[in-house]
């Protein structure tokens, strides 16, 4: 599980996501609420804010599902150079990671072993691997009717058989 844990945590890294419920998401970076007061005795435990910052988190997962689609968009718009990969083909995205990675295991520095494998530059690599994730990236609405964004289960599957050796560009 460690293994596909890093792959979900990746995802959340370059989402900007956090590893917290989304219930969470609704709060961040704002200001803590002021004290209760006595004009606030008429509000019901509580309840109406728990509501207030599930909308809010909801909310901040359906704007992050724009701006993820509005990035493929551009890029495809610019079409980008995928460096040889096929966008439909997500084993062709997981093998070339796996080829920076042993670059970089083997003694290469980061960006001698990107271009190694065929990127301009570290830029070059990490706008590559944005729309990967973001074009392989799907909203979806959990038991619980909580949004989540998460990767779609072909990206997840080509990137274990990446690690464990059976993937070929």
């Amino acid at each position: 599980m460690g293994f596909f844990q890093n792959i979900l945590d990746f995802f959340r890294r370059v989402l900007g996501l956090s590893r917290e419920p989304v219930l969470s998401l609704g709060s961040a970076g704002k200001p803590a609420a002021p004290p209760p007061t006595e004009d606030d005795d008429d509000e019901e435990d509580g309840e109406a804010d728990a509501d207030d910052a599930t909308r809010d988190g909801q909310a901040n997962i359906e704007d992050e599902w724009a701006d993820i689609q509005v990035f493929v968009a551009r890029c495809e718009a610019e079409s980008i150079d995928l460096a040889g990969l096929d966008i439909d083909d997500p084993t062709t995205f997981w093998a070339r990671q796996q080829r920076i990675e042993q670059g970089e295991s083997g003694g290469k520095g980061r960006l001698h072993s990107v271009v190694s494998a065929g990127f301009r530059s570290l830029e070059h690599w990490e706008q590559v691997s944005r729309y990967y994730q973001a074009k392989w990236s799907q909203m979806t609405r959990r038991p619980t009717g909580e949004l989540e964004i998460r990767p779609r289960d072909e990206f997840t599957a080509a990137a274990l058989r990446a690690r464990s050796g059976g993937a070929a560009e």
